[in-house]
């Protein structure tokens, strides 16, 4: 991110996508209720443009601190917040007048959630850390009207599919295999439908990968990983998920649309994601569908294992109510044996 706008690291032509950095915050989240007066003065949230021309019309110092100690991240000018004292403070704002700015580098609120406390301490704002980790922002509205059309198309609603999630990110992967797992989870899924006497006579299983078909379409680190060698290995497996096992490929909805960053499609998966009756994904640090260590393995042996499976479990317990299972580890259905890597033979199981 830079200058308040956002852009994706995997620059790429497919959808017309020609820029970077060009993307709003407030484009892709609804801050609606974030830009409203809390003191009847200023907003709870202003865009970075009306910052900036705040700023430049009202003087004032900026003190820039690195929320890691990685400083190659950060600007040289900028402190850690260890290194600034209440006294310090105190100081800035008695030459400042009052009128300063906290511009905070590298901040992740997952890693440095526990600084940034620490940080609002010394300013005298009462921060509930749990509440900033767990909640997540609103998508805005028109991305969720742009997904729910693409759904349409395919004659999809919030209860008629099902979504798998599938980041096929590691060297020297066995992609026939992980398909074979990608297609036992669906059976899994199934199979906990029918327990729950859900008809799933017309339920579709929508696909979240970064795989495709034409390489020249995925962003550049999942192109280096599948590498020339394996190309025509991962097609297959593609075509085993689609053809032999009914999937739908998120890719195939979006022909013919333009996005103005390929940062968008983890976006409408993270949508799709919470819309989804039952979801599953391999997620870090997962508990469900994690008891038994063989569901963890091929996670690892058929991912690269993220952060998206827990914010996507995150947005889905929001309307928890109103949707079906959430997996952290891929289902396996009753009498299945899987070999993971090592060459073991495992029992079959149905993981919950």
């Amino acid at each position: 991110m830079t200058g308040g706008r956002i852009g994706s690291c995997g620059k790429s032509e497919h959808h017309n996508i020609v820029t970077e950095f060009e993307v709003p915050i407030s484009e892709v989240f609804d801050m609606s209720k974030y830009k409203k007066s809390i003191d009847g003065k200023y907003p709870a949230l202003a865009t970075y443009d009306d910052y900036q021309r705040h700023l430049d019309a009202e003087g004032g110092g900026v003190v820039k601190l690195c929320m890691t100690h990685i400083f190659k991240t950060c600007s040289t000018e900028s402190l850690l917040p260890d290194e600034i004292s209440e006294d310090k403070f105190h100081q800035i704002l008695l030459e400042s007048e009052g009128n300063f700015v906290l511009n905070l580098e590298s901040y992740f609120r997952d890693k440095h959630a526990t600084r940034f406390k620490k940080l609002c301490t010394l300013l005298g704002v009462n921060v509930n850390i749990n509440e900033m980790s767990n909640v997540p922002l609103p998508f805005h509205p028109k991305h969720i009207k742009f997904v729910d059309e693409l759904l349409q198309r395919a004659n999809m609603t919030d209860d008629n599919f099902s979504a798998i999630h599938w980041r096929a990110e590691r060297p020297r992967m066995d992609f026939m295999k992980c398909a074979r797992v990608v297609a036992d989870a669906k059976h899994a899924m199934v199979q906990e439908m029918r327990y729950r006497k859900k008809k799933e006579g017309n339920h579709k299983f929508l696909l979240l990968s970064s795989l495709n078909e034409d390489t020249a379409k995925m962003w550049k680190g999942s192109r280096s990983m599948v590498g020339r060698k394996n190309s025509e290995t991962m097609r297959q497996a593609l075509d085993h998920l689609r053809l032999d096992n009914g999937f739908v490929k998120i890719d195939d909805l979006l022909i013919g649309q333009k996005l103005v960053d390929s940062g968008m499609l983890a976006v409408y998966d993270l949508i799709i994601s919470a819309k989804a009756w039952d979801f599953a994904t391999c997620s870090r640090g997962g508990k469900k569908g994690c008891w038994k260590e063989v569901a963890r393995k091929l996670c690892e042996e058929c991912n690269h294992v993220g952060k998206f499976g827990r914010l996507a479990n995150t947005y889905r317990s929001q309307n928890a109510e109103q949707r079906g299972s959430s997996w952290e580890c891929w289902p396996m259905p009753k009498n299945t044996t899987t070999v993971v890597e090592g060459g073991n033979a495992m029992q079959p199981f149905f993981s919950e």
